[in-house]
Parts: C-alpha cells; sequence; structure tokens
C-alpha cells in the first residue's frame, strides 16, 4: 500500500508503533475527538517508542507519530494507531516528545482527513504491519490527504 516501508527521523531509521494504554477511546470517540479539532491547531507529534511497559527508549532511533489537538501535555483530543487499531494517543507527556503546528493545511482540512481515514481507512487491527502500515504512515496519509506536507517534513534530518 504505501511505497516507504519505514520512516527516517534525524537521519535514522524508523518503523514503529508502540503498545498503547489498556484505557482506549470507544470507536466513535475518535470521530467525536476529531470534529472539536477546529477549537485549537493541529499538531504533528513523535515521541520515542515505548518498548516495554513502563520502559522508554530515550532515542529518536524509533519513534512513534500521532495528531494532536493543541501543542500541550495534556490535549483535550488526540489520534494515533497501533496494533490495536486507532485510539486516543495516551503519553502526550513524555519529556522526549517532540510536536509541531500543521502548516500548509486548513484546520477544517486536517479535520476532515482525519474523520475519513478513521472511518475509511486501512486502519483496522488486521491491517497494521510494522513496516508498510503504521503510526507514521496513518498520521502521513492524514497530512497529505488534508494538503499538507508528509510527517517526515515536520521532522527533518
Amino acid at each position: 500500500m504505501h511505497s516507504k516501508a519505514v520512516l527516517l527521523v534525524a537521519g535514522v531509521l524508523v518503523a514503529s508503533c508502540g503498545p498503547t494504554s489498556a484505557a482506549r477511546m470507544p470507536s466513535e470517540a475518535p470521530l467525536r475527538g476529531a470534529r472539536k479539532l477546529l477549537q485549537s491547531g493541529a499538531y504533528v507529534c513523535v515521541r520515542p517508542l515505548n518498548i516495554l511497559p513502563g520502559d522508554f527508549l530515550d532515542t529518536a532511533a524509533l519513534v512513534h507519530c500521532y495528531l494532536q489537538q493543541g501543542s500541550g501535555t495534556a490535549p483535550a483530543w488526540s489520534i494515533a494507531y497501533s496494533k490495536e487499531g486507532t485510539h486516543a494517543e495516551f503519553d502526550t507527556d513524555h519529556s522526549k516528545r517532540q510536536c509541531h503546528a500543521v502548516q500548509g493545511a486548513s484546520l477544517k482540512a486536517v479535520q476532515d482527513a482525519s474523520y475519513f481515514q478513521i472511518r475509511h481507512g486501512p486502519w483496522g487491527v488486521a491491517d497494521y504491519e510494522i513496516l508498510d502500515n503504521n503510526c507514521c504512515h496513518f498520521v502521513d496519509q492524514i497530512l497529505l490527504d488534508a494538503g499538507s506536507s508528509g510527517v517526515e517534513s515536520y521532522f527533518p534530518s
């Protein structure tokens, strides 16, 4: 489906999405959250990948990509993708996270792209592939659908 198997961040090979917390949003909750995106700016974020529960890798070698509303550490809305499907991002206050305001696309476009991808994109549990269909591909597709540049442009090497 995607031509790129991995993502480069700071010149380092990146490829995976980490485990999510047990507290997941109901399936319709991300859709309601996407509608709230107009209330403040959309941000694209990365954080180190959670290797084991409670254990953080303090390097940019493996990252988890997600979108959130606003730039704070306790956003009103966030969306991510992992082997468990689409869900709220559980680690928005990670000390090593980096977030950048989405550029080149209206907030409405990001909202619509998020809503469409959550509903119709290949982001189900069975669709997850660690190299070919992961969290960074999810965020990249939403950004491109919205008219912004891809996720790699926000975190250049």
